[in-house]
């Protein structure tokens, strides 16, 4: 705290002179935290590729009428790469990552779990630069009793 001595001056004791200088470190740690933050961010810019509505009819499904009657199935990816403000970006191929996502369909597979796994975890080994992946599998009008648009798996990371 402050004293007051005689000349009516006040006097910075040692402890508030310490309590002070810990709320200066302490802003100034959050302020130094705050600015590496803000830095990060800007040096992990992303560019996310896109391929949304891909549709395939296959027959992947728990019950045998779904072999026998195939699925329609519609499938969306995003891949995040890092970007540099002064490098060039990277490519991603979508025309690959269509490639990945069809012959993940193959009947063998019967739940949508499994195959939103797979197709994440190829895209992840085989597009390098991909730093998030996020893969989206509808079944369209699932056989269900009632009216149904569509049943999805969404996997993301």
């Amino acid at each position: 705290m402050q004293k007051q001595n005689k000349s009516n001056k006040y006097v910075l004791t040692a402890d508030f002179i310490n309590n002070r200088c810990k709320i200066i470190r302490t802003w100034q740690a959050c302020y130094t935290a705050a600015c590496y933050l803000n830095n990060m961010d800007y040096l992990r810019t992303m560019l996310t590729v896109s391929l949304h509505g891909i549709t395939i009819v296959a027959p992947i499904g728990l019950y045998p009428e779904e072999k026998i009657h195939p699925n329609t199935f519609e499938v969306d990816v995003d891949v995040e790469v890092k970007t540099e403000t002064d490098k060039p970006w990277p490519f991603v191929d979508y025309a690959q990552i269509n490639d990945i996502v069809v012959n993940a369909f193959t009947p063998d597979i019967e739940l949508l779990e499994t195959l939103v796994a797979n197709i994440h975890n190829h895209i992840k080994t085989q597009i390098a630069d991909a730093m998030k992946v996020k893969v989206a599998v509808r079944k369209m009008a699932p056989p269900l009793q009632n009216n149904v648009r569509y049943s999805q798996v969404c996997y993301e990371g």
